[in-house]
């Protein structure tokens, strides 16, 4: 019997702008997926918040685990390919919408945790990673190992755009001797590229629910802002302007700031006429900044009105203290594929 059962806390990598020097580094893509320690003789995928909800999504996993024929607990990233590119939107699809059209899901291994009599979580990284290779030797359809390198400069190929473009969102280095614990010194490091975006809206009293253009017309949301700084702040409660035209307050997905799930993103919408800048990774699906991967607005560009309102950040704090919940909040303002829209 397996000495580890969930929920199993996930070590967590700490963000880093350059990639590690020397040889006692390993370095691993970051894939674009979700989060998940896989029980294979348990059958169970277990997010990284604990949950095992995630296990009846993905039948296609949990049977390739079971063949392993080995009582073993990993870590790794649950993906969906489609056309030679990670597509994360699709993990959010059932088995029969996937096989109709063309995706394959896969849990992509990178770390051994426990067999049936031990635990590795305090081996070294390189030792625990020549046992999964070991144990993941048979590559199956939705169960593989993780590439990884030695070699940081054949690491910093996943940092180019372009496989951002393809699902990938930068890398992840381990100390080779690091342990799997809380606090464990694993770095992410990611591709960042200057990019603009409309104001669409002000979530809380520090960050915006940013846009582009839609095909459709109009604005499509693509995502939610880091928290911005002060001076930031007060320069664009100088600019933003309420639109009372609609409901206020407005919602939208948890998506598009978070994983799945989330809880609604709830804002005051503003005329879309202040364009920001800033910095955001390079995964990017649909238009929209891959959940999690927030733009870091760095200034503002291209003010379009002078309307001054320099007390609308204190405004909408006293608004937002006042919000209905979840269930008693009805909007007209509808979200389609991503579009933000309004019935007339």
């Amino acid at each position: 019997m397996v000495v580890l059962h969930p929920p199993v806390p996930v070590a967590v990598a700490s963000r880093a702008r350059e990639i590690p020097s020397g040889d006692r580094w390993a370095f691993e893509p970051k894939l674009d997926g979700y989060r998940v320690i896989a029980f294979a003789g348990l059958r169970l995928l277990q997010s990284r918040q604990g949950r095992t909800a995630l296990t009846t999504r993905f039948p296609e996993v949990t049977a390739d685990l079971a063949a392993l024929g080995r009582d073993v607990v990993l870590d790794g990233e649950l993906v969906a390919l489609r056309d030679e590119h990670l597509e994360f939107a699709a993990l959010q699809t059932g088995p029969a919408r996937r096989a109709r059209e063309h995706v394959t899901v896969i849990y992509m291994a990178f770390d051994l945790l426990a067999t049936a009599d031990a635990d590795l979580r305090t081996q070294p990284s390189l030792d625990q990673r020549a046992a999964l290779a070991e144990l993941l030797a048979e590559s199956r359809p939705h169960l593989q190992l993780v590439t990884n390198t030695l070699d940081p400069s054949a690491a910093r190929e996943w940092l180019d755009p372009s496989w951002g473009e393809a699902g990938v969102g930068g890398l992840v280095a381990k100390p080779v001797a690091s342990r799997y614990m809380p606090g464990s010194r694993r770095l992410k490091i990611r591709q960042l590229v200057t990019t603009e975006a409309v104001v669409l809206g002000v979530v809380g009293a520090a960050s915006l629910v940013l846009g582009r253009p839609s095909a459709r017309g109009g604005w499509r949301a693509s995502g939610v802002s880091q928290p911005l700084a002060a001076p930031l702040r007060a320069e664009l409660a100088a600019r933003l302007r309420p639109d009372d035209e609609g409901p206020t307050p407005a919602q939208l997905p948890g998506l598009v700031a978070g994983l799945p799930g989330g809880e609604p993103v709830v804002y005051l919408p503003v005329h879309p006429d202040v364009v920001v800048e800033g910095f955001a990774n390079t995964s990017v699906e649909y238009g929209r900044w891959r959940p999690g991967r927030a733009l870091s607005v760095s200034r503002t560009n291209g003010m379009t009105t002078q309307h001054d309102l320099r007390s609308l950040i204190v405004r909408l704090i006293s608004r937002l203290d006042h919000l209905p919940s979840r269930r008693e909040l009805v909007s007209e303002r509808r979200y389609v594929n991503g579009t933000v829209s309004r019935q007339r």
